[in-house]
C-alpha cells in the first residue's frame, strides 16, 4: 500500500463529513436567500447607483436588476416601475424620486427554501429619500400580510398595514403617506 494512500483517505473523509455536517446543518439552521428587483423604465431617465460607482444611466424600456443595497434615482419627468421579485409587488416611481432596496430576502431552513409547507419568512426593506412613490402590494404572493414590509422615510419609518399606498416626500423631507385604493394604481 502506497504511503499517501491513508492520509488521502482520511482527507475525502474528512471533506465527505463536512459537507454532511453543513447538509444537515441547512435542514435545521434557518438561513437567507436574497431576491433583487426588476426595474423597468417607462419614461424619462433614471439611473442605477451602486455604492463607490458612477450612476449607470437605464435605458428606456429595458429590465435591469436592483440588488440589496442598490439605489434606484429617477430624473424630473421620468416614470420608472420596480418589481419585488420576493413577492411580486410592485412601485411605481414619479421623478424626481429616490429609492434604495435595503433588503430582500426570503428566510427559511433548506426544507422551507424548497417546499411550500415548511415556515418561511419573507423581508422587504425599502429606503425612500425622494420624490413620490406608488406602492401596491394586492397581487403580492406571498400575501402582503405573510411579508414584512418597512420602509425607511427621512423623518422615520413606515411599516404599511394595507397592501396600497403612496409616499410623498416634500423638498423639506416631510413624508406624506396615503393610503390608496388597489384597483386605481397604475399596472
Amino acid at each position: 500500500m502506497d504511503p499517501n494512500t491513508r492520509p488521502i483517505q482520511l482527507a475525502l473523509l474528512a471533506v465527505l463529513g463536512f459537507a454532511l455536517l453543513a447538509f444537515a446543518a441547512s435542514l435545521v439552521v434557518p438561513f437567507n436567500v436574497t431576491k433583487p428587483a426588476a426595474v423597468y423604465v417607462q419614461a424619462g431617465s433614471a439611473e442605477r447607483v451602486i455604492a463607490g460607482h458612477t450612476p449607470e444611466p437605464l435605458l428606456l424600456d429595458s429590465v435591469t436588476h436592483l440588488e440589496a443595497g442598490h439605489s434606484l434615482r429617477i430624473l424630473p419627468t421620468g416614470e420608472t416601475r420596480v418589481t419585488f421579485e420576493i413577492n411580486e409587488g410592485w412601485a411605481v416611481l414619479i421623478g424626481p424620486a429616490a429609492l434604495t432596496l435595503t433588503e430582500s430576502f426570503r428566510h427559511a431552513t433548506m426544507l422551507g427554501h424548497v417546499s411550500d409547507r415548511f415556515e418561511r419568512e419573507y423581508v422587504l426593506t425599502l429606503e425612500q429619500t425622494a420624490g413620490r412613490i406608488r406602492y401596491n402590494f394586492s397581487d403580492a404572493n406571498p400575501s402582503f400580510t405573510e411579508s414584512t414590509i418597512t420602509i425607511r422615510l427621512p423623518d422615520g419609518r413606515y411599516t404599511p398595514d394595507s397592501p396600497c399606498w403612496t409616499i410623498e416626500i416634500s423638498e423639506e423631507h416631510e413624508s406624506r403617506i396615503e393610503s390608496s385604493d388597489c384597483s386605481t394604481s397604475d399596472e
